[in-house]
């Protein structure tokens, strides 16, 4: 009997420590990927002149608190080539299981409940610190994208959002 209630607390202890990776609030991962460089027109091979002269900031934000503390600026961004990628910059937030980066057509009000709206996930969150880029797939560029959100999967939480501004785009290399 006290060998079962052992096996029994031990099989809840294994499952218990899957579910929540409570080393995971203890860990901090920085990443520090910088913007993608506009390519002087010496130093590209490729013949085909670059869609824009510089990069430009479509729609940009500060982040904001929501479960967890998270700061620092989301910026949608199209690069020279033409791609388009998210930044976050300066940007920090709490460590946890299967955390990621969504886009998403609803305002950060509506944050605690994404997947209801229109979004994509732009993968895994791939560090709680630093500066970082996520490219936005070509088909799903052009779209109204309102906020980002970093979103964990795992509880279906959102940790923190920034409401993406349109504005007057601004060039940035």
């Amino acid at each position: 009997m006290i060998v079962s209630i052992v096996v029994v607390l031990a099989l809840l202890f294994a499952l218990a420590m899957y579910l929540f990776q409570p080393w995971t609030a203890l860990t901090t991962t920085t990443v520090d990927e910088a913007l993608p460089a506009v390519p002087s027109s010496s130093a590209t091979t490729d013949p085909s002149p670059p869609t824009q002269a510089a990069n430009v900031v479509l729609r940009d934000g500060p982040f904001e608190s929501l479960d967890k503390d998270t700061s620092g600026q989301a910026s949608l961004i199209r690069l020279t080539d033409g791609r388009t990628i998210l930044r976050m910059s300066d940007f920090s937030t709490s460590s946890g299981p299967d955390v990621k980066v969504w886009l998403s057509e609803e305002s950060v009000g509506r944050a605690d409940s994404p997947e209801e709206g229109r979004y994509i996930n732009l993968g895994d969150l791939k560090g709680n610190k630093g500066n970082q880029n996520y490219e936005v797939p070509s088909a799903q560029a052009d779209r109204e994208w309102r906020s980002v959100i970093i979103w964990c999967e795992r509880f279906s939480v959102a940790f923190g959002a920034a409401e993406l501004a349109p504005g007057s785009p601004t060039p940035r290399s």
